[in-house]
């Protein structure tokens, strides 16, 4: 999509950790639509009226050692790019001095998409722009090794090019189905971490939605910045709405 982007993130993270739906709230004059981790009350994706977007994934390049305490959550820091004019004003004028490592996908719903990838690997930013014509796969490497994220990146890239331009329902089902293993084990990882929700930001020139399946993909919302919240009971649901 030259004027649009297709964005799904699944949240890898103990059950007992409770979240908020999402919400809209005003910040910085602008509309943004998130889900809220209780705990930080901040998130990992957020979505905006203006046409700006992010992911955040916990870790840099390789996994760190965490430390005890931290100046402040990393789930916080989506929210505070909507506190500078553009993207790259917040990447030079942010100070993450004391945050844990973090991957942050930024998107700009401009002409054509920008997307920025910025990482701080608990000493220095690091920013790239990707081109938006191009299918991308991130992983955190707090929870995935180098060699199992290009496993799935590969995986990922021979999917896409049988599946040639996935809509927004079939980049769901690949989450839900081949990262999670198979649908009836929703995660497979350690120390009782497991998906618990996929969001997933949908962005055209006449649209803006932000899909959301929590409760391990039973039930789920689809949120747009033009127009009222649809709920439905499943992803089979879901795609009865929008066909």
């Amino acid at each position: 999509m030259n004027t649009g982007f297709i964005l799904t993130s699944s949240r890898d993270e103990n059950p007992e950790r409770k979240t908020k739906l999402p919400a809209i709230q005003i910040s910085g004059g602008d509309e943004l639509i998130f889900p809220m981790d209780e705990i930080s009350l901040g998130t990992w994706i957020v979505n905006s009226r203006s046409g700006r977007s992010a992911c955040l994934l916990n870790g840099a390049f390789v996994k760190h050692r965490s430390k005890k305490e931290y100046a402040k959550s990393r789930g916080r820091i989506p929210l505070e790019i909507f506190n500078f004019q553009n993207n790259w004003d917040f990447i030079l004028h942010s100070d993450f001095r004391g945050v844990a490592p973090f991957t942050l996908v930024l998107i700009d719903q401009k002409i054509p998409v920008q997307i920025i990838v910025l990482i701080w690997d608990g000493q220095r930013k690091h920013a790239q722009i990707l081109d938006p014509q191009l299918p991308q796969l991130w992983s955190s490497s707090t929870l995935y090794s180098t060699s199992l994220h290009a496993q799935r990146k590969c995986n990922f890239m021979e999917w896409i090019r049988h599946q040639h331009h996935p809509n927004s329902l079939e980049m769901v089902r690949y989450h839900q189905e081949v990262f999670t293993v198979n649908p009836e084990n929703v995660k497979f990882k350690k120390n009782g971490i497991r998906t618990v929700s996929i969001s997933q930001i949908m962005r055209t020139e006449r649209e803006n939605i932000f899909n959301y399946f929590g409760s391990e993909f039973k039930t789920g919302n689809s949120y747009s910045l033009k127009g009222p919240v649809l709920e439905f009971n499943n992803i089979t649901e879901y795609h009865s709405r929008l066909v």
